[in-house]
């Protein structure tokens, strides 16, 4: 097969890769030479079909049988219709017997009994299966190690049957409430993780059969029993949790698609909140031009005074004058402000006011890099050379005991700068790139608890903003700055470069690496 395509069905694979292999095995699909070239490729594996699991099995009749013509259809649904009018209730009766007479003294033929039930309840009249006689009977097959498993495949077909929602409600809650009665939803006493893989896939059926007919009652306007599903389909959510972390694979992702659709209908339900929440007030007056003026001037809005500023400058089509007013009108009071309750908190005395006073003043620093950012990114872009000046003094408090955050807002700034201007701040660049990435690196070496998905999403984004910033110096042509930061700083950046490209499971870390080792060798590999 083709080779490239091959590795088009990996999930990390760049996206023309799996153009390819959806190509190629459309192509495949469509060849009448499909089936020499699947076999061929089959029989150099090592697999063999009698040392499959019997799911894996049950999935490949599955399949082939899927790939039938019309005419191959249109017969098979003719016989199923003949055999729904004469012999299907005799059929059911006869599964019956044989399970009942069987289950203790063969167990061989009660399993491939229970298998056939459940390959024809999808097409049979599920009253003959979903009654008290032979539910109670597979629920009793529950109880038999040796059934238990097809048992439990077989109540997953009676489950996934479709039927009226109301009634679907009710099969799948009588069901939980007697395996729930038998103990079967204590997960840590239950030792037997082949029997814990099918009992997952049923309760990920029972809750994506309940997610289904609360839908199908929602739309239909039955806001009664659409509430009682809904009740039905969250007392199954905390057995749904323990499926999901156990630590065994078969058994958490047989129980994912009940938790992609819950999770479905928490999104829905925020957004319907989100949208309400964002709904005029009845009241509100639309016609007054003034209306919520007096909100503008509350003070939490000199928080972004710095936006302000930009937006002034950048988008009004005032005259040079009239702008330079404005500004000072907006700038000056709250820097008069300032300087009086400056000159207040060297006077105060009280220690504990000192401390309060302090502590504020360490999280209003947050505040005001996160303005100045903004701020310089639209200085650089309506006043250009002349804001260059001001940049190395503005970084240089930036990195000063800086988070994961800041530095991910902060290298932006410095990727726009040297985009926009290459060879001009390239001595700004050389002096401040290892003390950048020093932050860079003090922050991702902290050590971090195990499970803190917070901190590792954080040191990810990090990791992705440092290869992008060298991206952005090899990109502009300014390979100098690297080089001329002494060989143990650029044998360390190199490094780092190296580790992102083969170590960190980041395809995206992964490409931009790529990119900036080729770059490097483009440019350096000139001056040899």
């Amino acid at each position: 097969m083709d080779e490239q395509a091959l590795l088009g069905l990996n999930p990390n694979a760049d996206s023309d890769f799996r153009q390819r292999a959806l190509a190629y095995f459309e192509q495949l699909k469509i060849s009448p030479d499909a089936w020499q070239v699947c076999a061929e490729a089959l029989a150099q594996r090592t697999y063999r079909y009698s040392e499959l699991t019997t799911v894996q099995q049950q999935l490949i009749r599955e399949t082939l049988i899927s790939w039938l013509q019309a005419q191959e259809a249109r017969r098979n649904t003719l016989i199923k219709d003949t055999m729904r009018e004469q012999c299907i209730p005799n059929l059911v009766e006869s599964w019956y017997q044989i399970l009942q007479n069987y289950q203790y003294t063969n167990s061989e033929v009660t399993c491939q009994c229970l298998e056939v039930v459940g390959a024809y309840v999808s097409w049979i009249d599920l009253s003959l299966i979903a009654n008290d006689r032979f539910i109670n009977m597979l629920l009793g097959h529950m109880s038999i190690e040796v059934l238990r498993e097809e048992a439990c495949d077989c109540l997953f077909e009676i489950v996934n049957k479709g039927m009226d929602p109301v009634d679907k409600m009710k099969l799948v809650e009588s069901l939980c409430q007697v395996l729930q009665s038998a103990g079967f939803f204590s997960i840590d006493q239950e030792e037997d993780v082949d029997f814990l893989a099918r009992f997952s896939k049923l309760v990920n059926g029972m809750g994506q059969s309940l997610i289904v007919s609360w839908t199908k009652l929602i739309k239909n306007g039955d806001i009664k029993n659409a509430q009682e599903a809904l009740q039905a389909i969250e007392t199954k959510v905390a057995l749904m949790l323990q499926l999901l972390i156990h630590e065994d694979d078969d058994i958490s992702s047989n129980i994912i698609g009940f938790c992609y659709d819950y999770l479905h209908i928490l999104k829905q339900a925020i957004m319907l909140a989100v949208m309400k929440k964002l709904t005029y007030d009845e009241e509100y007056n639309f016609e007054n031009e003034e209306n919520g003026y007096q909100s503008l001037l509350s003070s939490d809005d000199q928080l972004f005074i710095y936006e302000t500023a930009g937006v002034l400058i950048v988008n009004s089509e005032y005259p040079a004058e009239r702008k330079q007013a404005l500004m000072r009108n907006l700038l000056t009071p709250l820097m008069e402000k300032f300087k009086i309750l400056l000159e207040k908190l060297m006077l105060a005395q009280d220690e504990e006011r000192q401390a309060s006073l302090a502590d504020c003043l360490n999280h209003a620093v947050g505040f005001a890099r996160s303005g100045v950012r903004t701020f310089l990114h639209r200085m650089i872009i309506c006043l250009e050379e002349e804001v260059l000046p001001f940049i190395p003094s503005a970084s240089e408090h930036m990195l000063k005991d800086c988070e994961a955050k800041d530095l991910q807002e902060f290298i932006p700034l410095i990727n726009q700068i040297t985009a926009k201007f290459k060879i001009q701040v390239s001595p700004f660049l050389q002096q401040m790139f290892m003390p950048l990435l020093h932050a860079i690196f003090e922050v991702l070496l902290r050590p971090a608890e195990e499970n803190d998905q917070s901190a590792a999403l954080e040191k990810q984004m990090l990791r992705r903003s440092y290869f992008a910033f060298l991206q952005t110096v090899t990109g502009s042509g300014m390979s100098e700055v690297i080089a001329n930061q002494g060989a143990e700083n650029v044998e360390r950046v190199l490094v780092t470069v190296i580790q992102g490209a083969v170590e960190y499971p980041d395809p995206i870390a992964q490409k931009t690496c790529f990119i900036i080792l080729s770059k490097l060798v483009e440019l350096w590999g000139k001056m040899i």
